[in-house]
């Protein structure tokens, strides 16, 4: 659990500290070197209203470093004395999931045991401000601490080159002083993501892991409260949470007191007043489960109430409703969800809110489900068909090896069943970029089939891609499961469906801390992000270029720069595997051609 680990080296060749400094995807093993260590020196670059990261890697060499910390210098300054503010830097100690042979072995063939950092520990808190159990730390011989630095570029920060510096030092003197340089370019990302997500959360989950009880004790407001810190985090880092009310799945937040928790927790997350760190940054789904069609009789009308909901909060437009999962070719479910879209036409009458939404191919819906019970004209009861990563592309060893997108032009190109919205492409990730649980890998033969996922043992690559790679397949939403599932354990125990950090992507921030979970300092409780979590973000915000370059130039402009990463469709999606240099190239290659400028550097 701690941000250290034992180094492997020869007890007998004496090393001094070491101070070196990376990009955002690399994955960092504090019990391993890490390959391409960079320079002392920090070059990024960002659009207004952006988010950039670096890390840094601290070794202690073969002799003890005691209270080893790392600090804003010098402030960022640019053109015209402009200057990025102190609290737009934000720095964490990144801390250490293990995995072991026993009861967490490596998430894919590729993987191996060890010491993978992920949990990030803020020195300063975003939420309440508090000073936390972060830097500074002792590492003693032969071990290893890094940091992560946020950088975030406001709204109005004036174009240009800005330079800084952070200083690395220990109670025995200063180690090392990061020249750090951003270069801010002359336009902005928006604050609500322009690709759709809907990540799940267990608010159960959430409430046992902060407070050691899955209904927070019977407090109703604390329940509210702390799904509401976890999806406006995960906001912050342009992630939307599609189920944050703390109430049970077949209910809808219409009583007097739950309408009331709604209202003061869940809506500002919804219409942008909540206090985000992107200004006006509103959910982009919220959604309910199809158990909301069969409500207990204590909660009769679930759907229709949260309609009502939706048309009078001004959010119908985001509003789904999950009508089946995975039905694959299981004639049976596919009739569970002809009779669930049924259900929800009979219910939504004459104004439907709710767009439907079916985790499927396009194959099985059209062979096996038939939702309408005629081939022909078949699938006018989904709105939103989510595909799975894997089943976007035949890989070279399958018959017709190559993307598969078109197979859904047809279905985008008509009018959406419940919803008057045009239909929409989205994509997830499972368990099967990674193995599942019979252990298989996934892979094509050679073994060179890299998926996106969330695992905590993959390439950093992996679980940035999906930004890219949802624009080049045409998607316009990811979902993804859950944020949560894994909670209470997360600090020791992540291991589900055949992965480290299946479905979770956050751990548990308790002052005190608890059995497995470190004491992280400060006065509150509060949801701690991982690396993975921050590579998502970056993964929204490449889509947010491309999409903008596409609107400037043309999207065969943008499809060419998006395919230097990852490559083309054909193979694309199993080879999810990038460098550092080639996400920044890609980067800066679009403010090029959107500033129409020569080459930037």
């Amino acid at each position: 659990m701690a941000g250290v680990a034992v180094l492997p080296g020869c007890a007998d060749v004496k090393r001094p500290a070491h101070v070196s400094v990376i990009g955002s995807t690399v994955a960092v093993r504090f019990d391993q070197p890490v390959l391409h260590e960079g320079p002392g020196t920090v070059r990024l670059n960002a659009a207004r209203n952006e988010v950039e990261s670096f890390q840094v890697l601290i070794d202690s060499g073969t002799g003890p470093l005691p209270g080893v910390d790392v600090l804003a210098d010098r402030p960022l300054m640019g053109p015209g004395g402009a200057r990025i503010p102190g609290n737009d830097v934000t720095l964490y100690r990144e801390m250490a999931y293990s995995v072991s042979g026993d009861g967490n072995p490596p998430s894919t063939a590729k993987g191996s045991e060890g010491s993978w950092a992920d949990a990030l520990v803020p020195v300063r808190d975003q939420i309440y401000g508090d000073s936390r159990r972060s830097f500074p730390t002792s590492l003693g011989p032969d071990e290893r601490t890094a940091a992560w630095v946020d950088i975030r570029v406001e709204e109005g920060q004036p174009s240009g080159l800005y330079r800084g510096s952070l200083l690395v030092r220990s109670s025995q003197g200063p180690l090392q002083r990061i020249a750090v340089s951003v270069r801010v370019f002359d336009f902005g990302l928006p604050s609500t993501s322009t690709l759709t997500s809907a990540f799940g959360l267990d608010w159960k989950q959430v409430c046992k892991a902060q407070s050691g009880s899955r209904d927070c004790g019977g407090d109703a407001e604390l329940a509210w409260h702390l799904a509401s810190l976890y999806t406006r985090v995960a906001l912050d880092d342009r992630i939307s949470i599609f189920d944050p009310s703390a109430i049970a799945s077949d209910a809808a937040p219409t009583s007097a007191p739950n309408r009331k928790l709604f209202d003061r927790y869940v809506l500002p997350l919804l219409n942008g007043t909540a206090p985000t760190l992107l200004k006006g940054a509103r959910l982009t789904s919220i959604g309910v489960y199809w158990n909301c069609l069969y409500p207990r009789s204590a909660h009769r009308g679930c759907l229709a109430k949260w309609e009502r909901l939706a048309r009078n909060g001004h959010f119908a437009g985001r509003f789904f409703l999950y009508l089946c999962d995975e039905p694959g070719t299981d004639a049976s479910l596919w009739s569970a969800c002809r009779v669930r879209a049924s259900r929800a036409r009979s219910l939504e009458r004459r104004d439907p809110a709710a767009s439907t939404l079916v985790t499927a191919r396009i194959e099985d819906a059209l062979t096996s489900g038939s939702l309408d019970g005629d081939t022909g004209a078949s699938l006018r009861d989904i709105d939103i068909l989510s595909v799975l990563v894997n089943d976007m592309v035949n890989t070279p060893d399958m018959d017709d090896a190559g993307s598969l997108r078109a197979d859904y032009d047809a279905f985008l190109g008509t009018p959406g069943g419940n919803n008057a919205q045009h239909r929409r492409l989205w994509l997830y990730t499972s368990c099967r970029s990674y193995g599942c649980t019979d252990g298989d890998a996934n892979e094509s033969p050679g073994g060179t089939t890299r998926w996106p996922g969330y695992a905590i043992d993959q390439s950093g690559s992996q679980a940035r891609a999906l930004g890219i790679l949802a624009f080049e397949y045409g998607a316009t939403g990811e979902l993804y499961y859950q944020t949560t599932a894994s909670l209470p354990t997360a600090w020791t125990d992540q291991y589900d469906f055949g992965g480290n950090g299946s479905g979770t992507l956050f751990y548990p921030g308790l002052p005190r801390g608890g059995p497995g979970i470190p004491a992280i300092g400060g006065t509150k409780a509060i949801p701690i992000e991982s690396i993975r979590l921050k590579r998502i973000r970056d993964g929204q915000e490449d889509y947010e270029y491309l999409q903008r370059l596409a609107a400037l130039r043309g999207r065969p402009v943008a499809d060419r720069v998006a395919r230097t990463v990852f490559g083309p469709p054909d193979t694309a999606l199993f080879k999810a595997d990038a460098s550092q240099r080639s996400f920044e190239g890609a980067r800066v290659e679009i403010a090029r051609l959107i500033s129409g400028q020569g080459q930037l550097r």
